[in-house]
């Protein structure tokens, strides 16, 4: 399946995380959530998919199509929240930090990716 990325926007918080040092960060208000972002800056990617493309049999396998260069968040995927046609991966590192979500929905049979969002840098 090609994916196509239509838009990028670019998110910027005020409330910092913590206080000096290396764990330091600010928090983001995605379009999905909240981000816990180094320098307080956000990535939203939104997807149009390319006519023809079939889409993947489940969520998971729609989460594997997407690569970093195509906005993927990194840290490790958890279900955040599935309603039976859309679900919300959270990503996030070993520290808790909230890294980025990946949106799939399901308007046919089968699972295609919808936006993702990321922090612009990382920890």
């Amino acid at each position: 399946m090609r994916l196509r990325a239509i838009a990028i926007g670019l998110t910027v918080a005020s409330a910092t995380l913590g206080g000096c040092g290396p764990d330091e960060g600010v928090e983001v208000q995605g379009v999905h959530g909240t981000l816990d972002c180094p320098s307080g800056f956000a990535s939203n990617t939104v997807f149009d998919q390319a006519p023809g493309q079939p889409g993947s049999p489940s969520p998971e396998a729609a989460l594997a199509i997407l690569t970093p260069d195509l906005n993927r968040p990194p840290g490790d995927p958890e279900v955040e929240s599935d309603d039976g046609g859309t679900v919300i991966f959270l990503f996030t590192d070993a520290a808790g930090h909230r890294l980025g979500r990946v949106v799939v929905s399901r308007p046919t049979a089968t699972w295609y990716v919808d936006a993702a969002e990321r922090c612009a840098d990382s920890w």
